[in-house]
């Protein structure tokens, strides 16, 4: 059987026009997309040098918490829906329950994690890649640290 020789399809008049419509709309959201950048990177340098960020509340607490840590009384549970049935725990490889590090924080105590280390919530904090959520943490890295997971 012999082997075909090679085609090169041809756009019609009409899909000629539907692509340039289509190039259009793309250059049209891009030019939007490159001046939100521009006027919102403007808000967020006044927004950053003026210390606005230290103003977000940090003790509300969101509607439907499904967890929240407090490392102010070294131990490890769950105050939001906290009713100690879930095995929240340090872990590091080959080794279950490894003792919690506690260290002065950005605002008390926080959890020391020296990268073989982790924490494991148990039950708390499983989606399915579907569902939305959302997390907040203070992470603070050494300059030295090099690549690494810090959610998984």
């Amino acid at each position: 059987m012999a082997t075909p020789v090679p085609a090169m399809l041809l756009p019609t008049k009409e899909q000629e026009g539907v692509l340039a419509y289509l190039e259009k709309i793309v250059e049209e959201s891009e030019e939007r997309l490159a001046h939100t950048v521009k006027a919102e990177n403007e808000n967020f340098e006044q927004w950053l040098s003026s210390n606005m960020f230290q103003k977000i509340p940090v003790k509300n607490r969101p509607r439907g918490l499904v967890a929240s840590l407090d490392f102010d009384n070294q131990n490890l549970v769950n105050s939001a829906n906290g009713n100690g049935k879930n095995d929240i725990r340090m872990r590091q490889q080959f080794v279950d329950n490894e003792k919690a590090i506690y260290k002065e924080g950005a605002s008390g105590k926080g959890l020391f994690m020296d990268g073989d280390t982790w924490l494991d919530l148990d039950k708390i904090g499983v989606y399915k890649r579907n569902e939305p959520f959302s997390i907040s943490i203070k992470v603070f890295i050494p300059n030295d640290y090099g690549r690494g997971s810090y959610l998984s």
